[in-house]
């Protein structure tokens, strides 16, 4: 089914998702930047999604303040053909230019050498990249940002392709089947473990797999493994040591090992569509009771209302209403509205059979940042921190300072429940950003430290190119800055003296000082541990001992 022109408007409002591009050519329908290319940006200038991941055929870079039609003119075409190439150049000239602060991944690496890959030699060492240079030895070259956002592009790295499931991981590396995309896959159901991933053993190749998957933390990194091995491009499978076929030694249960084949596939705008609509399928009943305690649970999987009948009827509705009218966000900011008012009558409801509240953000794959400001709005009961992009401005130890602004607020939740925010090492992005807000409204956040896609990259971006190698390098281009205290400007700011503050006790969020997540991402008031077990009952468990290690339980 082709996409309406609210759907349509709406990607493109998105144009800097993960480049997720359809075997027709075409991006895949959506702001995502969820799952396709989880390097993709998340935040970025003039974007309109947060996603990081390149599944949705979005873009997790696209960050906010782009028009529909604008939206429209970047996404609708071929990913990135709009956009303007950055001129062939040194790569360590190209991000000593481009990326927002190097100085920012340098000062991270110090702090925690056990997380950081790779080295500087990127942006430190002059040298040209050879023309044969093969996607591994130029993702070699990169790892070293720490940045959930970089990803190869280019017509060598090819058009996304999926198996056509989804995984999940546990802290120790075990792997199981999370959703099954493709109908046609009968040899595969959700709990299914994977023993062996061509006949190496699962958590061996998460291990060897994540030495080159961008992110700023080795977890992280093995979630985002296994994201990419369920979908990306053909040049991130090659990275992965994976062909075309795979072969998974699969357990069902107490059953005996079997082994299952699978193909790679394009991915196609109906499996993306089903994407959306699987990740945001909840895995905890809507209350579940611990002890004497009543959870109320909200699941959300992923920002992409262009999937959602609510926001395109609003959207459609209100670009009827304004087709003479110069401001081209209203269908869109009707949509999110209507979405986030559609929210606020399910939390209360909820609410009140409830305790404690819930917002289940596990493998959350990114989206709109836009809608997630207005969505942490709505359930905070209080505006998002106040949150600058930092970029590069050109001059040698300067950053720029850009201010997000606010849209009007779509209503809020009544409900003064306490509220839980549970994250994993697969939650992204937009995802992310939403936790980041969230807590900084007062919520307690549990669960495993984040991968901190907390940049995002121009939507008009083509990204860095890599020499004569057929590849282009995509890159953050500004990071978040939450300014909880109103201390930053917007302008021009010494680069050493706003590191130093954001640096301050080894990046840690703070409510008296400005903190970022770009590579350190969401550090959880309340480390959990994601045992195999957790995995199999939809985290029943998990959420029992993060009631006790919070304090509340009856």
């Amino acid at each position: 089914m082709a996409p309406t022109a609210a759907q349509t408007a709406f990607l493109q409002h998105r144009a800097c998702a993960p480049k997720v591009t359809m075997q027709d050519g075409t991006s895949s329908p959506g702001g995502l930047g969820l799952i396709i290319d989880p390097s993709r940006c998340q935040g970025a200038r003039s974007s309109a999604s947060h996603g990081s991941a390149t599944v949705f055929g979005i873009s997790p870079c696209c960050n906010h303040w782009i028009s529909m039609k604008r939206l429209i003119t970047c996404v609708a075409v071929t990913a990135w053909s709009l956009c303007p190439a950055v001129s062939a150049q040194g790569l360590d000239t190209s991000l000593r230019r481009e990326y927002p602060s190097l100085l920012y991944v340098e000062r991270y690496r110090a702090a925690y050498p056990q997380d950081v890959q790779g080295s500087t030699d990127a942006w430190k060492t002059a040298t040209t990249v050879p023309r044969d240079a093969t996607a591994s030895e130029l993702s070699q070259r990169l790892v070293g940002l720490a940045d959930q956002h970089v990803a190869l592009t280019g017509d060598k790295a090819g058009k996304t392709e999926t198996l056509g499931v989804l995984f999940r991981t546990s802290s120790d590396g075990h792997l199981v089947v999370w959703h099954v995309l493709d109908a046609r896959i009968t040899t595969l159901a959700p709990g299914d473990e994977i023993l062996r991933i061509n006949h190496t053993p699962t958590q061996a190749w998460l291990k060897n797999a994540a030495r080159l998957t961008f992110g700023g933390n080795d977890r992280s990194r093995q979630a985002e493994a296994s994201l990419s091995l369920a979908l990306g491009t053909p040049a991130a499978h090659e990275v992965a040591g994976l062909g075309k076929t795979l072969e998974m030694h699969v357990r069902t249960r107490q059953r005996a090992p079997r082994t299952v084949t699978l193909h790679y596939q394009p991915m196609t705008q109906e499996l993306a569509k089903t994407l959306a609509s699987s990740v945001d399928l909840p895995d905890l009943p809507e209350i579940v009771t611990i002890g004497n305690t009543k959870f109320g649970t909200l699941r959300m999987g992923a920002f992409a209302p262009q999937y959602s009948a609510t926001f395109t009827t609003a959207a459609e509705s209100a670009e009827t209403a304004a087709s003479k009218s110069d401001n081209t966000d209203a269908p869109m900011l009707a949509g999110f509205c209507a979405v986030t008012k559609e929210l606020i009558g399910r939390y209360d409801a909820l609410a009140k059979q409830s305790d404690v509240m819930l917002i289940d953000l596990r493998g959350n794959m990114g989206g709109f940042a836009r809608e997630v400001r207005g969505l942490a709005w709505a359930i905070s009961g209080r505006k998002p921190v106040h949150t600058y992009e930092m970029s590069a401005s050109g001059k040698a130890g300067i950053v720029r300072l850009e201010a997000l602004p606010d849209d009007a607020s779509c209503g809020t939740v009544a409900s003064q429940k306490p509220l839980l925010v549970l994250v994993d090492a697969g939650t992204r992005s937009a995802g992310e950003l939403l936790a980041t807000y969230l807590w900084a409204n007062g919520a307690t956040v549990i669960g495993e430290r984040t991968i901190g896609a907390g940049g995002g990259r121009d939507s008009k971006s083509d990204g860095i190119a890599l020499g004569e190698t057929g590849y282009r390098a995509l890159v953050s281009e500004s990071f978040y800055v939450f300014d909880p205290t109103h201390a930053l400007r917007a302008g021009e700011m010494q680069e050493t003296a706003l590191i130093d503050r954001v640096a301050t006790e080894g990046f840690r969020p703070s409510r008296t000082r400005p903190y970022a997540t770009q590579s350190i991402g969401v550090l959880p008031d309340v480390p959990l541990v994601i045992h195999p077990a957790d995995l199999q009952d939809g985290g029943r468990q998990l959420l029992a001992r993060g009631l006790t290690a919070a304090g509340l339980n009856k």
